[in-house]
């Protein structure tokens, strides 16, 4: 069952982690869209990154071997960046659609 949850949950990941990197090319190519994309990738990238820290948290309360410290330190730093990049996205978004 696990090998299952984490194959599907990589592929959904790839079909919707696309948005925020959308949304940087369109605002770097000055589309005006730009900003619903931003909001859409902000929110899935502050998902991922919740839910891979909170995964791990609840996991290793429960006993669960998540990997060595230096590892599970370094998923913690890559996730909260993911998530930190989401929210900056979506303060970006919403700052921008309020001006227009």
């Amino acid at each position: 069952m696990f090998w299952v949850d984490t194959r599907a949950e990589a592929a959904w990941d790839a079909l919707t982690t696309w948005t925020l990197p959308a949304a940087g090319l369109l605002l770097a190519l000055d589309v005006a869209g730009w900003a619903f994309f931003g909001l859409t990738g902000g929110g899935m990238y502050v998902y991922f990154g919740g839910r891979g820290i909170f995964q791990r948290v609840a996991m290793t309360r429960r006993g669960f071997n998540v990997g060595s410290e230096p590892n599970v330190r370094l998923a913690y730093v890559f996730l909260g960046i993911w998530a930190l990049a989401g929210l900056v996205t979506i303060a970006l978004a919403a700052s921008d659609l309020r001006a227009s």
